[in-house]
């Protein structure tokens, strides 16, 4: 089963001969051809010319009805109504948002990320992008956002408005969607870097977006345009998650395939993210804090004396009390998750040294 047949990377041939060496490499089935006249006519040509015997034909054939055999379709085609309540229920939708946290890769990193609680963020993006998805989420995490929204090739009228609007804000961050093959959206990462504020770029489809824009601040590869891929990166933005992904490519002459930084999550970088939570309003309980702060700073001393018996110590008791304040309803389930998983990344890296 071939990708879309319409992606850059099979035009590496005619378009008429990308179905015919599609077939001549194994595929079964021919995905999304851009013109499917085109491709039906260069297939049957083909086998008309005896390049693609009717043999192989029938190879395919065979493999995709023992597929719909294996799969029961024969004997039973229809799915009963009661079956469709597994799509999107709680848990497939908690292991997406668990993938799409893993997923995220951050690339480049001069630190400005993760972004502050006082930063007054500029969201700007083409609509097919989404980011207003983006400036929602980070919103709900307590952040003063704006957003600008563009065409999806911006005009100058466009890119103008948006470098104004860039002018009175602290931050920026770009939603991009295949920046590299589109010269209006470069024009417009290019126009708001020159407003002198820290530019942020995610690319929500294609990560090779920074090749054209290498000088930004920072920069995401996302690799979706969708809700759960935005609240993702927001996640990343505002460091709630440690960035883990690692990019599935080479972006040639810039980052190699396996490339992704990660924050440094100490004693520190919980403190600070905690200060965030109280003023987002997902943390209020005041003795709760103030409990967490005391800790955390008596775990920050022992990191300044590389005490590590003493951090993962402090840091496991941290875990009990933080299950301690959940069970008892002062810490929601969520922001609990968050702290459990900053907690063991401190101590899994002082295990290690």
């Amino acid at each position: 089963m071939t990708d879309s047949l319409g992606m850059s990377g099979a035009n590496v041939v005619p378009p008429e001969r990308v179905p015919v060496e599609a077939i001549k490499a194994g595929v079964d089935l021919l995905l999304n051809p851009p013109n499917v006249e085109l491709a039906y006519e260069s297939v049957l040509e083909a086998v008309n010319s005896g390049e693609i015997s009717e043999s192989r034909l029938d190879e395919s054939v065979s493999r995709i009805v023992q597929q719909k055999v294996d799969q029961g379709l024969f004997d039973d085609p229809y799915q009963h109504p009661d079956g469709l309540d597994v799509i999107g229920n709680g848990d497939h939708l908690s292991q997406a948002a668990t993938i799409a946290d893993k997923s995220i890769t951050l690339v480049k990193n001069d630190s400005v990320l993760p972004l502050q609680m006082e930063d007054d963020v500029l969201v700007v993006g083409p609509n097919v992008a989404n980011a207003n998805m983006l400036e929602e989420h980070l919103n709900v995490r307590g952040f003063n956002t704006s957003i600008a929204h563009t065409a999806d090739a911006p005009t100058e009228e466009y890119i103008n408005a948006a470098a104004d609007e860039a002018a009175a804000h602290d931050v920026v961050v770009i939603v991009t969607h295949s920046a590299h093959l589109s010269e209006q959206q470069q024009q417009l990462v290019t126009a708001l870097q020159s407003v002198g504020k820290p530019v942020i770029v995610t690319a929500a489809r294609n990560p090779y977006d920074i090749a054209e824009f290498p000088g930004v601040d920072a920069y995401i590869a996302a690799y979706g345009n969708r809700a759960i891929s935005h609240e993702a990166v927001a996640k990343i933005l505002t460091g709630e998650v440690n960035p883990q992904g690692l990019l599935p490519v080479t972006i040639p002459d810039h980052y190699e395939f396996g490339h992704g930084l990660s924050y440094h999550i100490d004693a520190t970088y919980m403190k600070t993210f905690v200060s965030q939570l109280e003023k987002s309003g997902r943390l209020t309980d005041r003795s709760v804090i103030r409990t967490i702060n005391v800790h955390l700073s008596a775990v920050d001393h022992f990191e300044q004396q590389e005490r590590s018996d003493k951090v993962v110590q402090h840091m496991n008791s941290f875990l009990q009390m933080i299950d301690m304040f959940t069970r008892s309803g002062q810490i929601n389930e969520d922001v609990a998750q968050v702290l459990e998983a900053h907690a063991s990344e401190v101590i899994e890296s002082w295990e290690e040294d």
